[in-house]
């Protein structure tokens, strides 16, 4: 199975702004191009219960934050990272061409360049697993949330994540992606509880008002 991204050099025909924290715009964004290209492969991407891609906040040019919101003029550049997980969304995303347009929010963005393979990250979940067991034993983990983040425990939220939680999801998540039982899930959860001790952590306030990051 296929892990990779591919950025892209996207270029305003437009004056505008976007949000600070512009996911849920990007999110839409890229969900319709895709349908555009092909509403099948659109649909089977929004529904899967694992979510086969990600996407990475856009990164402008030119320094154009202004408050909570990115000003942005016509012919401003900025760069988009996609990452795909799977041969089918790996395909899709090595596949989009230059001078197609996607429109965030209310601007309109040209792709003027796209940048692959390693240029932008190419690999496979064969190789990560490989490097991996190459890797020396590990003696601490530091988890570092630049997104506000809150961790679901039963009925309550919580900003520091349960070891168990953490890595538990994570095993479970592997095994979906991979179509098999990489790991044994319940045996990492009691790993995690017996052996990993949480350390200190850092709440602040984000500033995008009141949702949090834990640190």
């Amino acid at each position: 199975m296929l892990l990779s991204a591919v950025v892209l050099k996207l270029v305003a025909q437009n004056a505008g702004s976007l949000p600070q924290y512009h996911g849920r715009l990007l999110h839409a964004a890229f969900l319709t191009m895709v349908r555009n290209d092909d509403s099948s492969f659109s649909a089977l991407m929004h529904d899967a219960e694992v979510k086969s891609f990600s996407l990475g906040l856009l990164r402008f040019a030119r320094e154009n934050l202004q408050g909570r919101a990115y000003k942005i003029a016509e012919s401003d550049a900025a760069y988009l990272r996609i990452a795909g997980l799977g041969d089918d969304v790996v395909n899709y995303i090595f596949n989009i061409s230059h001078g197609g347009i996607l429109r965030i929010g209310k601007i309109n963005f040209k792709i003027a360049a796209v940048y692959k393979s390693s240029e932008a990250g190419f690999t496979s979940i064969e190789d990560i697993r490989a490097a991996c067991i190459g890797l020396p034993p590990v003696r601490r983990v530091t988890l570092n949330f630049i997104t506000p983040s809150v961790f679901k425990y039963f009925d309550n939220d919580y900003p520091v994540p349960k070891p168990e939680l953490v890595f538990g999801s994570l095993a479970e998540r592997w095994n979906s992606v991979c179509g098999r039982e990489y790991f044994d899930s319940a045996k990492v959860k009691e790993i995690a509880a017996a052996v990993l001790i949480p350390d200190t952590g850092q709440v602040k306030p984000n500033a995008s008002g009141t949702e949090r990051t834990a640190m």
